[in-house]
């Protein structure tokens, strides 16, 4: 069986420069700078599917793929790798922009494969990375722990605030998972702490 970080670094290799874009994700990112709209993680996840929701299958089957069936699956790996590569705070709809990179991010990832195999290979890291911390700092956790609840209950969301605040990602992230039910971590959210722990 072929990992799924050979695969990505594959994809990588043999990508042309051309690219197929996620219809679905981009029409998010018009509608959101046209009409103002509300961002919802559901509304991301959907398009991400809508769009991207015969990836996992294909990377799972890679060696059945024709050459042509590779070939499209890299132009729009290309995308996601161009998008977080040209990533800019300074644009005025960042945070948009960010999270719908994200959002493709979480479907061609499997367990970080995807920051394993594309973090070496990106020209400026510290710009991906600090477009993660935004989304991070965007889910601040918003907790209530009543002052009856366990002694741990509270430490947790002491270290979770703590976390944040001096951005120690891999505590974050480990601390994040302590409750697989609780707080639930949405992809984007998945996906930018994986990146900064990496």
């Amino acid at each position: 069986m072929i990992l799924r970080e050979e695969v990505l670094n594959y994809l990588l290799e043999i990508q042309d420069g051309e690219t197929i874009p996620p219809t679905n994700l981009e029409n998010i990112i018009i509608d959101f700078e046209t009409q103002s709209k509300n961002l919802e993680t559901r509304d991301l996840t959907q398009a991400a599917i809508t769009d991207l929701g015969d990836v996992p299958d294909k990377l799972n089957n890679f060696t059945l793929l024709t050459p042509d069936q590779i070939l499209e699956l890299a132009r729009r790996f290309g995308w996601t790798i161009n998008a977080l590569t040209q990533w800019d705070i300074h644009n005025t709809n960042f945070k948009i922009w960010i999270e719908c990179i994200l959002a493709s991010v979480a479907i061609w990832d499997f367990n970080g494969d995807f920051w394993r195999a594309v973090y070496p290979r990106l020209a400026e890291p510290a710009k991906a990375l600090q477009g993660c911390a935004v989304v991070i700092h965007d889910r601040v956790p918003k907790t209530f722990v009543p002052s009856q609840a366990p002694i741990w209950e509270q430490e947790h969301e002491r270290g979770l605030w703590e976390a944040d605040r001096t951005e120690n990602w891999k505590q974050l992230f480990e601390m994040a998972q302590a409750f697989p039910q609780l707080p639930f971590l949405d992809g984007g959210a998945r996906q930018a702490l994986l990146a900064l722990r990496a």
